[in-house]
């Protein structure tokens, strides 16, 4: 067969798929790594998870410095959260440094406090529902006369005076619901008891706090003073012990007083007891509980 008449075998376009490959990788190792993208002053609310724990730290560390709140009450909106406490208590409990929590924790009690305000009752009025009265009175149609003798009979018509009754509106006050403050509460003193734990290397004051109910109650701030200082903190900070259990370190030989909430019982003269492991002393810790009476 002549030559001209043979048909000519394809090669397929690998050249195109190379082309492709090297380009994608290319395209991916400029903007990943050589020219990667940079975000600058985008808003709070597009931050990461660990962003927003790190803003709303900076924030409860500045109203820590300046104690301005509406100053601190504006940047957490920046976030956009539905309850900012509670994203602050949430933080304070992951946190893996006590000092960051109790700051988280001050500025979770300070918003608390501004936001915990009676409402005196509202009054709506209640209207009563409007009676109609209908009366019907008969009225008898004139006498028409023709030019002729007969006349037409009289028809008796009946029609509908409506006679409105309104009530007017009785003002009846209903009550608004109060948001109470667990610092308000006059705690009391139900146990306390000495602790010789020898895997506990501090001697610690152990507090619980419980409400009326038996429920271990966090949040509550606790008052710990001695002769040359205090130290103001908050239950819930351990939850793989109780909601309601807080703890604080004792130096040997210092007596401590201890009170919970603002108006609770003042418990004094603690400091650390001395234990014994297998006849070898050792510096024990104290277990005080509280109660809502």
């Amino acid at each position: 067969m002549n030559s001209r008449y043979r048909r000519e075998r394809r090669q397929p376009p690998y050249y195109l798929l190379t082309g492709l490959i090297i380009g994608t990788a290319l395209g991916l190792l400029f903007s990943l790594v050589i020219f990667p993208v940079k975000f600058t002053n985008v808003p709070p609310e597009t931050l990461s998870t660990s962003g927003k724990d790190t803003y709303r730290l900076m924030i409860a560390s500045a109203y820590q410095y300046d104690q301005n709140l509406n100053r601190a009450q504006t940047r957490l909106s920046l976030l956009r959260e539905e309850d900012a406490i509670n994203a602050l208590q949430n933080q304070a409990t992951r946190s893996a440094s006590k000092i960051d929590a109790q700051v988280l924790l001050n500025l979770m009690k300070a918003l608390n406090s501004s936001t915990a305000v009676k409402t005196s009752p509202t009054v709506s009025p209640t209207v009563a529902p409007v009676t109609f009265t209908l009366t019907l009175t008969e009225t008898t149609a004139p006498e028409l006369t023709a030019s002729v003798t007969s006349t037409s009979d009289s028809q008796a018509i009946r029609t509908a005076t409506p006679q409105v009754e309104i009530t007017q509106p009785v003002n009846t006050p209903r009550p608004s619901a109060t948001i109470s403050s667990a610092q308000s509460i006059p705690f009391v003193l139900s146990e306390k008891r000495t602790v010789c734990n020898p895997a506990l290397q501090e001697s610690l004051i152990q507090i619980e706090v419980f409400d009326a109910d038996g429920t271990p109650l966090p949040n509550a701030e606790i008052l710990v003073s001695w002769a040359d200082g205090s130290s103001k903190f908050y239950t819930g900070y351990y939850p793989e012990i109780s909601a309601g259990y807080a703890d604080f370190t004792m130096q040997v030989g210092t007596n401590y007083l201890v009170k919970v909430g603002e108006i609770g019982e003042i418990v004094q003269n603690l400091s650390a007891p001395q234990c014994e492991d297998d006849n070898l002393p050792f510096w024990g810790s104290i277990y005080l509980r509280f109660d809502e009476p």
